[in-house]
């Protein structure tokens, strides 16, 4: 994960990207868009991976989302609905 996390340092834009699967796959869980169990399960394991991935050389993820005015209790719903070792 962490060679993963340098390569996508490298890239002009990946923030944007990843902001955009993040909103998308939350969007798409809290309005239950989608057609299969697959589809839902493989939308809730993506959101954990891009907000390590968003997490690139310390910045804090809450300030990245703040930019972009996304609130992070969004998904910090969801993690606790589906996924029920989520701590905060």
């Amino acid at each position: 994960m962490n060679n993963l996390k340098k390569a996508i340092n490298r890239v002009e834009g990946c923030e944007d990207v990843l902001l955009m699967m993040l909103q998308f796959c939350a969007t798409r869980v809290d309005n239950g868009h989608y057609a299969l169990a697959n589809e839902k399960h493989a939308m809730l394991r993506v959101m954990p991976y891009c907000l390590i991935l968003l997490d690139l050389d310390g910045k804090d993820i809450k300030a990245i989302l703040k930019k972009r005015k996304l609130a992070l209790d969004q998904y910090i719903k969801i993690f606790k609905v589906y996924f029920r070792s989520f701590i905060i």
